[in-house]
């Protein structure tokens, strides 16, 4: 199978294709069943659940074709589910944007912590600068790599950064701790990964004002050159708490024990009404027939 195949494959671990799921899951079941006479990927072929499907899926990744979507699901597993146990004091967002660069992974609970993911696929060619672009926001910054690839690959990494590998077995090591960039920090750029409801409850707080006697257009300049006044600490913190509060509900993850483990990165990112999880939850536990 080429590579572009096995992206195809990967493909099913995403927001399309979980709303396809609730949407149409006669039509989401059918893509399954062919990629797993595709890739001859063996299941049980009488009435196994969704999700075991799923997984069986995932685990040909696994062994085949460690894609991003693996790396980010083993942060989402290891880390945002183990480690922190779904803590709601625990974001947890994948691309996000900071300044020309877009972080595969950003957690923030203590402090904020941005993830860079090169698998062995990738090449090391913008690594310097995206690394750069997250140290001016974000307090540590890893990259996570594959563990055959940290001899090679660390020397090209600058002291500071953390390095994370990820291992054969699946398991999440951190091979070097990363240092703080608070002082560092950029906070026009952090600014810029503010929200605008974010940047004005920190102009109100800051302030103390309750009632904002700004004409609309000034608004946001105004809230910037406050934000601009703050010390690098004042300003972490506030961002750190700003993404705290963007948590996604966990309720997912509670409905039933039906969640597999191959959804967690897509499912911790995408935002689902109540009425959407139950239905989820119902094309999970469906079976899948000849």
């Amino acid at each position: 199978m080429s590579k572009l195949d096995f992206k195809v494959l990967s493909e099913v671990f995403s927001k399309n294709f979980i709303n396809l799921l609730i949407d149409d899951p006669i039509r989401a079941i059918w893509k399954l069943k062919t990629l797993t006479i595709k890739f001859d990927i063996s299941h049980n072929d009488n009435g196994i659940e969704i999700k075991s499907l799923l997984d069986s899926i995932y685990n040909k990744l696994l062994s085949d074709y460690r894609s991003e979507y693996v790396y980010k699901n083993a942060i989402a597993e290891k880390i945002v589910k183990g480690k922190h146990k779904l803590s709601e004091t625990c974001f947890y967002d994948t691309e996000f944007r900071v300044n020309g660069s877009i972080a595969d992974v950003i957690i923030s609970n203590g402090t904020t912590s941005a993830y860079e993911i090169k698998t062995e696929y990738d090449s090391l060619m913008r690594l310097v600068s995206q690394l750069s672009d997250y140290s001016k926001a974000f307090d540590k910054v890893y990259v996570v790599i594959p563990e055959h690839k940290f001899e090679s690959w660390s020397e090209h990494i600058e002291p500071g950064y953390g390095i994370v590998t990820l291992s054969k077995n699946y398991t999440l090591k951190y091979k070097r701790e990363a240092s703080s960039n608070i002082q560092q920090f950029d906070k026009n750029i952090i600014f810029s990964c503010l929200r605008r409801d974010e940047y004005i409850d920190i102009f109100r707080t800051g302030t103390n004002t309750t009632v904002l006697k700004i004409k609309p257009i000034d608004l946001k300049k105004a809230c910037k050159d406050y934000f601009l006044t703050l010390s690098n600490e004042e300003a972490h913190k506030h961002f750190n708490e700003c993404l705290k509060r963007r948590n996604l509900e966990r309720e997912i993850f509670s409905l039933s024990g039906c969640i597999p483990k191959s959804l967690t990165s897509v499912l911790l990112t995408t935002s689902l009404s109540k009425k959407r999880k139950e239905l989820l939850v119902d094309a999970l536990i469906g079976s899948h027939l000849h």
